[in-house]
């Protein structure tokens, strides 16, 4: 497993939110991706985060 990111985000209203990886890595679309979302903090405002996946041609 290789991690891209690391460190604190603040969403701030609703819609889309872009993360900006800091190291970025090729996916070929034919692997399985992980993503991994913890909430040290406890809590939450509104309910859980939605991750939506689409494709895209590059």
């Amino acid at each position: 497993m290789q991690r891209v990111f690391i460190g604190d985000l603040t969403f701030k209203g609703n819609g889309w939110h872009k993360v900006a990886l800091q190291t970025p890595f090729k996916y070929l679309g034919t692997d399985n991706l992980q993503i991994v979302w913890l909430n040290y903090d406890g809590s939450y405002s509104s309910g859980y985060p939605k991750i939506q996946i689409y494709q895209c041609n590059r």
